[in-house]
C-alpha cells in the first residue's frame, strides 16, 4: 500500500492562464498573489494579477519572498495574507516563491500549527477554506507537483529544514512556456539537469512504484531529447512547454518515491562551494549512477530499462552514463567538481562536516543502497578528478 499525491488540476500550454481563471471561479473571489521582486522586474506578477482583475477577481499581492524564505519571512508574509482573507493563494515564481506559497497557505487555514511541525504524519487540515494555485517560472524544482516545503531557520548562519505532506500539494499547476522562456542559458542548463536528477534518482529509489517509474522514464526521455534544442532555442514554446512539462512529472515522481545520494551529496557541497543546486547535482549524478548500478542490481535493472526506452526513442545505441556524459558535453556542462574549485584536498580538509551533511539528509534513505562513509568519500574523490 501507499500514497500517490498530485495537483488536483494541471494546465499547461499558452492558453493555460485562460484555463486557471475558469477553474478559479469556482472558488471565490478573493486572489492573494505570492512572489519576489524578480518575478515583478519581468512584468509575469502583472500579467497574472491583470488576468484576474479583468475577470472580476479582487487581487491583493507580496513580492516580499527571500532567496531561501525563512519561517519568520512565512510569518510575516501570512500575517499580510489573513487580514486580506482570500479564496485562493497564487505562487508565481520558482521552487522558493512555491515553498514559501505553501506555509502561507498552512498558516491560513490553521492558525495555531506549528510550521516546523509539517510532516506526512499529522493532518494539517489544508484546502477547507483556500485553495493554492502554483505557477512555475523556471523548469526544474517540481515544487508545483510536490509535497515538500524547504523554509531555511536563521540561527548560527542558515539552516534548511526540508518538511513535507501530502496535504500540500498544490491545488492546481499552471504550466505556461512564456515564463520559464525568459531564463538565461546557465539557468535553462542548471534546472533542467536538476529535473534529469530528480527522474534518474526517482526511478531507482528504494519507494519507487509502477507510478513513478512511468513519470521519471518519460521525463527523462523528454529532457535528454529536448534541453540541448530549447538551450539554443530559448523561445521556442513547443520546447519550453515540452521541458516544463518534464520538469513537473519529474517532481511528480521524486515526490512521491524520495530522491537519493546525488541530492544528499549536492545539499551539502552546494552551500558550502558556493554552486547553485541544478548544477552541482548534475556534476555528482553520473558518479552516483555509476556508484548504484555496480552496488545494487535493481538499480542497475532500472538504468538498464531507462536505456532502451532512449535507445529506441533518440535512435542511437548508448549507455546511459555514456548517454549523460554527452548531454553534458552537449551542453557544455562540467563532469568534474574541480570546475567548482572543488580539490581532493579540500575534500579531505572538510570530511568531517561534508559526511555529517550526507548521513543527516533524509534523500539519503531513499537511495537504492545505503553508501558507507567510504563510498561516499570515494564518489566525490572520483567526480572531483571526473573518473566516471
Amino acid at each position: 500500500m501507499g500514497i500517490f499525491a498530485l495537483p488536483r488540476l494541471v494546465v499547461y500550454g499558452t492558453e493555460a492562464l485562460d484555463l486557471m481563471i475558469e477553474e478559479a471561479k469556482m472558488f471565490g473571489e478573493r486572489v492573494f498573489i505570492v512572489s519576489d521582486r524578480v518575478i515583478e522586474k519581468l512584468g509575469f506578477l502583472e500579467r497574472v494579477k491583470r488576468a484576474f482583475e479583468d475577470a472580476g477577481f479582487l487581487v491583493e499581492f507580496t513580492v516580499e519572498v527571500e532567496e531561501e524564505p525563512s519561517f519568520s519571512n512565512v510569518e510575516s508574509i501570512a500575517r499580510r495574507a489573513s487580514q486580506f482573507k482570500p479564496d485562493i493563494i497564487v505562487a508565481i515564481g520558482g521552487g522558493s516563491v512555491i515553498d514559501a506559497a505553501k506555509g502561507v497557505w498552512v498558516r491560513l487555514e490553521n492558525p495555531g500549527y506549528d510550521l516546523y511541525g509539517i510532516s506526512p504524519l499529522e493532518r494539517i487540515g489544508v484546502g477547507k477554506k483556500v485553495r493554492l494555485i502554483a505557477i512555475p517560472t523556471t523548469s526544474g524544482t517540481g515544487s508545483e507537483a510536490t509535497f515538500g516545503i524547504v523554509l531555511s531557520e536563521k540561527v548560527d548562519g542558515k539552516r534548511k529544514y526540508a518538511l513535507g505532506s501530502y496535504e500540500i500539494v498544490p491545488w492546481m499547476a499552471v504550466l505556461h512556456p512564456e515564463f520559464p522562456s525568459s531564463m538565461p542559458r546557465s539557468l535553462t542548463i542548471g534546472t533542467g539537469l536538476d529535473a534529469l536528477a530528480h527522474a534518474l534518482e526517482a526511478l531507482v529509489s528504494s519507494t519507487a512504484s509502477d507510478f513513478t517509474d512511468a513519470l521519471a522514464v518519460k521525463s527523462a526521455e523528454i529532457i535528454f531529447s529536448e534541453l540541448p534544442r530549447v538551450v539554443e532555442e530559448p523561445k521556442n514554446l513547443d520546447l519550453r512547454g515540452r521541458i516544463h512539462m518534464a520538469a513537473m512529472m519529474a517532481g511528480m515522481a521524486f515526490s512521491n518515491s524520495g530522491l537519493g545520494l546525488a541530492h544528499a551529496i549536492a545539499h551539502t557541497l552546494g552551500p558550502m562551494l558556493g554552486v547553485h543546486h541544478g548544477a552541482i547535482v548534475a556534476s555528482i549524478l553520473p558518479y552516483v549512477v555509476k556508484f548504484n548500478s555496480e552496488r545494487s542490481e535493481g538499480a542497475a535493472g532500472k538504468y538498464r530499462l531507462l536505456e532502451r526506452v532512449l535507445n529506441a526513442v533518440l535512435g542511437q545505441e548508448m549507455g546511459l552514463l555514456e548517454r549523460i556524459v554527452d548531454l553534458y558535453q552537449t551542453l557544455g556542462h562540467p563532469l568534474d567538481l574541480e570546475s567548482y574549485g572543488c580539490s581532493l584536498g579540500w575534500i579531505q580538509d572538510n570530511r568531517d562536516e561534508i559526511v555529517a551533511g550526507v548521513f543527516s539528509d533524509p534523500d539519503l534513505g531513499f537511495n537504492p543502497v545505503l553508501p558507507s562513509e567510504e563510498d561516499v568519500l570515494e564518489v566525490l574523490n572520483r567526480a572531483v578528478e571526473g573518473r566516471i
